[in-house]
């Protein structure tokens, strides 16, 4: 990360007390590497002003991300959280796309791939860790839930005989 990319600590310890990330037992560093991971994602292949790194992190949805970040690292708490307010909603999202219960299947192979079942070199893989604050949690799980009906979908297609 660039100097003009990092995170001002005043500015830290204000996005780490609204986030509320020390209910999920999330530290002021964890948070702040996320937020470093995804400056670097907003600003790849540029050389952002001297505001535009505090404004785009003063625009995050910051407690979705936290939460996100505290699941992905396997906080249990976070994950009950997330478990109890987000399926509710996911499953909603699979009905109205695919009310034939096959989304809902997707759905249900989302959460693995969110808690982070596949490992590489020692570490949980999980799906939250492309997920950066930009848009609500809510949102995101959305779009990544119809983007998997859409490839099963086209999945599907290749099986059909011409």
């Amino acid at each position: 990360m660039s100097p003009a990319q990092r995170i001002d600590p005043s500015l830290a310890k204000r996005l780490y007390a609204h986030s509320q990330a020390a209910r999920w037992d999330l530290s002021i560093d964890q948070l702040c590497e996320t937020l470093e991971a995804g400056v670097s994602h907003a600003f790849a292949g540029r050389s952002p002003g001297p505001n535009d790194v505090d404004r785009h992190l003063e625009s995050l949805h910051i407690a979705d991300l936290a939460l996100a970040t505290a699941c992905a690292a396997g906080h249990e708490a976070a994950w009950d959280h997330f478990m109890r307010e987000y399926r509710p909603a996911l499953y909603r999202a699979a009905d109205a796309i695919d009310p034939t219960s096959g989304a809902r299947d997707l759905a249900d192979t989302l959460y693995a791939d969110l808690f982070g079942l596949k490992e590489r070199d020692g570490d949980r893989q999980s799906l939250f860790r492309y997920f950066h604050g930009r848009s609500s949690l809510a949102t995101w799980l959305r779009a990544v839930l119809s983007q998997r009906h859409i490839d099963r979908l086209r999945a599907d297609r290749r099986l059909d005989p011409l």
